[in-house]
């Protein structure tokens, strides 16, 4: 309610930032609740279906996704892009750790 007060106040990237941070939290303490009950919850047998059957329907879809040119370029550009993190991590370590030590005279 105070991210739409914000936005209809003007104050429109605060209050969009707010209702961004809202569904966030939310989204992961609904999956939180959700998997701390999940086993309770498949003792229900039409829950149980009903969630096997999405559940399948997820994984096919996945599975086609997969298989596609794009899915194998975004793999390959996450895995190049996480690789140069980590270059550029550890180059920053090797200065941190050059600044640190003394000069030798």
């Amino acid at each position: 309610m105070v991210g739409l007060l914000w936005i209809g106040e003007g104050l429109i990237l605060r209050g969009l930032g707010l209702l961004a941070f809202a569904y966030g939290a939310s989204f992961v303490l609904v999956e939180r609740i959700y998997h701390a009950g999940r086993d309770k919850l498949r003792t229900y047998h039409w829950l149980a279906v009903s969630l096997d059957f999405v559940t399948g329907i997820r994984d096919a879809v996945l599975a086609n996704l997969r298989k596609t040119r794009a899915w194998q370029m975004a793999e390959t550009t996450a895995r190049a892009a996480a690789h140069s993190a980590r270059a550029s991590l550890h180059w920053m370590k090797a200065q941190m750790q050059r600044i640190r030590r003394p000069r030798q005279a």
